[in-house]
């Protein structure tokens, strides 16, 4: 169930033009959901503590990323990353 509401939420955020800035602030909402849960949960294995862990770091790297590009594309960066920030898109 899980796994098909998360295709379905790839395919909107693919075919929609949303801007870096709000993609980034999903990945640290996201982020931030999954330290709670973490936090609040009990029964996590130490690899699944691991797991979830590196998913929280790479949610948080991913957004400084999309964070970075989008400020680079306001100040005239390249083509791609103005493409990136219309949605990723190239033209």
């Amino acid at each position: 169930m899980l796994g098909t509401v998360l295709l379905l939420l790839a395919v909107v955020l693919w075919r929609t033009q949303i801007g870096l800035t709000s993609l980034a602030a999903g990945n640290v909402v996201t982020a931030v959901a999954a330290v709670a849960w973490l936090a609040a949960a009990t029964g996590f294995s130490i690899a699944a503590a691991a797991l979830l862990g590196a998913t929280i770091a790479g949610l948080v790297a991913l957004a400084a990323a999309q964070l970075a590009v989008a400020r680079g594309a306001g100040a005239g960066a390249s083509s791609a990353g103005l493409a990136a920030d219309r949605g990723g898109k190239l033209t």
